[in-house]
This record gives C-alpha cells, sequence and structure tokens, in this order.
C-alpha cells in the first residue's frame, strides 16, 4: 500500500523486497485493521478503534486532514502518529469505501448516514457544489455534511474517478457525479450532486432492468458494473476500450432508450455461474463459481492475463465463446 510505510519507495518492482522482507504497516501500537479502502494514489484502513487512517497522494484532500501534504512518506508520519479522519462528534463509522480510480473516500456511518471527502469537481461528493472537502481547515469533522440520499438505507458505496454509487438496502442503486458517458445509469448525460436540489427526493434510482436487483455493484473509470440478480452482468458508460463488453466502443446509458432492459447482458461464454465481478480503471474481470476467470477491457499491460497486450471487448468476436480464459 502505497505511502503507509513511512518513505515513497516502490515495492515489489525489484529482487529482494517480497516475502519477508516485505514490511507490515505500522499502524499504531496494538491497532488492527478491520477495513481496506485503496484509492488510486492513495489508501484509507478502518482500525480496530473504529477510526479512519489514510496516506498517500493528498492534493485534492482524499486524506481527509484538512491539508493538500502527503502522508504516510516518512517515519514520523506513520504509526501512532497517523491523523485520524475527523467525522464528527460522536459519529462512528461501520464501513469505509473508494476505488481503484478514485481520488475520493466515503464511510457508512453508524445510523446509515454517508460522508464523502476529497476530489469533487464534478459533484461526486453529493453535496450540491463541486468544492472539494478535506484540502482545507474547516471542513471536516461536524463541517463535513451529510450525503443527502433520500429516504433510502445505503449497504456499500462504490467510487470511480468522477463520480460514486450507492447500493441500497433494497438491492436498487443511486449515483450521482461525472455523468457525460451515462455512467450514471438514468437516460442522460447530466452531472448529478454538482448543484443544489440535485440530490435527495431529486436523486433517480438507477435503471440496471425491470425487476432486477443488485448483487454487487463496482465503478470503474468513468464507468459502473452491477451483477444482477438473474446471475448476468450489465455495464453502463465510458467504453472507448471495450469496457461495457458489447463488442464496440459505443457508450450506454446516455439516453432513455439505452438503459434498463434496452441494453444486454454481456455475454461471456459460459453457462457457469458468475460467483463475482471485479472492476480496475479501464477493465473488468469476473469470476465463475467454478473457478476460472475471465476479463475484457483495455489491456497495453498485459492487465488481461492473456498472453498479449491486444485490449478485448471493443470489436465483434471477442466476447461470449471468444472470450478466453486468464490461465492462472
Amino acid at each position: 500500500m502505497e505511502g503507509l510505510d513511512g518513505d515513497d519507495n516502490d515495492r515489489g518492482d525489484e529482487s529482494g523486497e517480497m516475502g519477508d522482507n516485505l514490511l507490515f504497516i505500522n499502524f499504531g501500537k496494538d491497532r488492527t485493521v478491520e477495513k481496506i479502502a485503496p484509492g488510486h494514489w492513495h489508501n484509507c484502513v478502518l482500525l480496530d478503534n473504529k477510526s479512519v487512517v489514510c496516506a498517500g497522494e493528498n492534493e485534492y484532500g482524499q486524506i481527509g486532514i484538512e491539508t493538500t501534504t502527503d502522508t504516510g512518506i516518512s517515519p514520523s508520519q506513520v504509526g501512532d502518529n497517523f491523523v485520524a479522519v475527523s467525522l464528527g462528534l460522536g459519529e462512528v463509522v461501520d464501513s469505509i469505501f473508494s476505488g481503484p480510480s478514485a481520488h475520493h473516500t466515503c464511510v457508512i456511518l453508524v445510523g446509515s448516514k454517508i460522508k464523502c471527502w476529497g476530489l469533487n469537481v464534478e459533484g461526486q461528493l453529493g453535496l450540491g457544489d463541486v468544492n472539494n472537502r478535506g484540502d482545507e481547515p474547516n471542513e471536516m469533522g461536524d463541517n463535513l455534511p451529510v450525503v443527502d440520499i433520500g429516504a433510502a438505507t445505503p449497504i456499500s458505496i462504490s467510487a470511480g474517478t468522477l463520480h460514486t454509487c450507492v447500493l441500497l438496502d433494497d438491492k436498487t442503486s443511486k449515483c450521482w457525479g461525472y455523468n457525460e458517458y451515462g455512467n450514471l445509469v438514468i437516460g442522460s448525460v447530466l452531472s448529478v450532486g454538482n448543484e443544489p436540489n440535485e440530490m435527495g427526493a431529486n436523486l433517480k434510482v438507477s435503471d440496471w432492468g425491470k425487476g432486477l436487483k443488485i448483487s454487487s455493484l463496482l465503478l470503474g473509470w468513468d464507468f459502473s458494473c452491477a451483477l444482477l440478480s438473474d446471475g448476468k452482468i450489465k455495464c453502463f458508460g465510458y467504453n472507448k476500450h471495450g469496457e461495457l463488453g458489447q463488442g464496440n466502443k459505443r457508450p450506454r446509458g446516455q439516453t432513455p432508450n439505452s438503459i434498463g432492459n434496452k441494453l444486454r447482458p454481456i455475454k461471456l461464454g459460459c453457462s457457469t455461474r458468475v460467483k463475482q465481478i471485479a472492476v480496475g480503471s479501464e477493465h473488468s474481470c469476473v469470476l465463475f463459481a467454478d473457478g476460472k476467470v475471465k476479463c475484457w477491457g483495455k489491456n497495453n499491460y498485459g492487465t488481461l492475463g492473456i498472453g498479449s497486450k491486444k485490449t478485448i471487448g471493443d470489436n465483434k468476436k471477442e466476447m461470449s465463446k471468444y472470450l478466453k480464459y486468464v490461465n492462472v
């Protein structure tokens, strides 16, 4: 985890850095970690005493300590010297969330309230403006507003680069932030949460398909994917690299006739039940019940594990039966 061991040296890029030579992260005397929320260039953890500490890149306040100073790059910043994120008097954190391409972090507090901080250029914090939070004094603690999602109970949150989605207890979702590519799954290209009166009762439920409920919800760079109650997967939003698994590069979700039942599920070429979906910045992978894996999307670094740098999912005859299993 970048920045959490008191220096700014990469790990795993040279011999002799892994195994027994890879140090445990010092979060303070007798402290243990309950949950981890890795972001794009920062990481946050929920500790056993219910405090939240973050480290790494902090240009937008994503560390949540009311400065833009990077944290975790010297021994004096780690261990007992970590500064806990202030979320308000009496508030207790239940869960913490970020995302592989996110520069912001969100928590669900005991009592089902949501708070988010960090980059907010497109309203991804859901606060009715585009002001970053956590990068200046007096922005955290009781001064950090609660995200108003209306009469709904959150169970998990996923953060993209510029948008955020919450999975609700009725297995539906609501999303806010950047929406040029339709990644909020509401059939428009208008961002949500960047201006007043767009959250709360005005926040629309995302349309994944009539009668379908969400098992898990994950966000990439500018796209959103869900494993649905029928065992199938749908993705909406940006699609330059075949992220949506539709065999082309067209975005989905920008108009009413491209959401819900109008979008077919991704054809994976396998009748085995999907157990889990994972999303990176510009690619996705599924784990099947038999332990096999398939991936699609951008592949310029061999990310898909298929023995080449060929992007998959942006052309015909790359999905369905043509989609290869990862040879693990």
